[in-house]
């Protein structure tokens, strides 16, 4: 007669549940990665390349000097860079609405949020728009000193229209994160950043428009700058030498006034395509009703 131990079950029997359930774990896994890359790898990729257009503008304008490095440094990081945080954080919360919408299959809802998200957002900018106006008169209280704050706040200034496309944009970015369509966004960026490299070498490095070329170059539209560019230490050096005849500055005015006119007429295209991109996609797309 056999002894109990005889019948117990080996141990291979044991250890082969053991190792079928951790290969459909790590498969699990794999797939729920993918799954996941696949909706935060554009938005990642969008906001990479958000932030490497202001890398962009400081990379040119460290080229003209410390105190133009310095400026803009302090209207793009500190001023632009603390209302975007105010934007960014006011906008998060359509990131609810939409998916809570979009999970109930209530795609016109989703429409309606976005909409209203704009009108807050963009009532919200306006009372932000005061801070780049006068931000080289809180610099100069803050203790900063009178040349510097002076550039920071002009170059603040022309960061304007900065906060109201954050307004329009951060909304529409969370509004097709919620439906799995980030990589409009992510396609779009990558459009506009090489057009932004060139705009800011243009502006920046030809043009000699010195700091103010770079804020023009992080602008959605494009200003006139006639009266108020900042010239480059070079051409201080020519006016101080008396060199450059009257006939000399009346054509320097003319190709910036040009060069202003096709940046802002370059601008203007860039932001209809980018939008028309958008409604082509909305459109085509039967899960997104706005």
């Amino acid at each position: 007669m056999e002894s109990p131990d005889v019948c117990a079950a080996p141990l291979l029997v044991v250890e082969l549940p053991e190792r079928s359930t951790r290969r459909r774990l790590a498969k699990d896994a794999w797939e729920e990665s993918k799954k996941l890359w696949d909706v935060v790898g554009p938005a990642v990729f969008m906001r990479m390349v958000l932030y490497r257009l202001g890398i962009v503008s400081q990379s040119f304008v460290g080229h003209l000097g410390d105190r133009d490095l310095a400026a803009f440094s302090i209207a793009y990081t500190v001023i632009d860079g603390l209302n975007f945080g105010f934007m960014f954080g006011m906008s998060s919360a359509l990131e609810t609405l939409c998916g809570q919408a979009y999970g109930a299959k209530h795609y016109s809802t989703m429409g309606v949020h976005l909409q209203r998200s704009w009108l807050v957002l963009l009532a919200f900018a306006a009372l932000l728009a005061p801070t780049y106006i006068f931000s080289g008169k809180l610099l100069a209280a803050a203790g900063q000193s009178a040349e510097l704050a002076r550039a920071a706040g002009l170059a603040s200034a022309y960061l304007v229209p900065l906060v109201f496309m954050y307004a329009l944009l951060l909304p529409v970015v969370t509004f097709l994160q919620c439906q799995l369509k980030s990589w409009v966004t992510a396609a779009a960026a990558a459009a506009v950043f090489p057009v932004h490299v060139a705009a800011t070498w243009l502006l920046v490095q030809r043009a000699g428009l010195g700091v103010l070329g770079a804020a023009m170059a992080l602008n959605p539209r494009g200003r006139s700058t006639r009266g108020c560019s900042s010239p480059t230490p070079s051409a201080v050096a020519a006016r101080r030498r008396g060199q450059g005849s009257r006939r000399r500055r009346s054509r320097s005015r003319t190709s910036r006034s040009l060069l202003s006119c096709r940046h802002r007429r370059v601008s203007w295209c860039g932001t209809f395509a980018v939008c028309y991109l958008i409604e082509h996609c909305i459109s085509r797309s039967p899960s997104i009703t706005v």
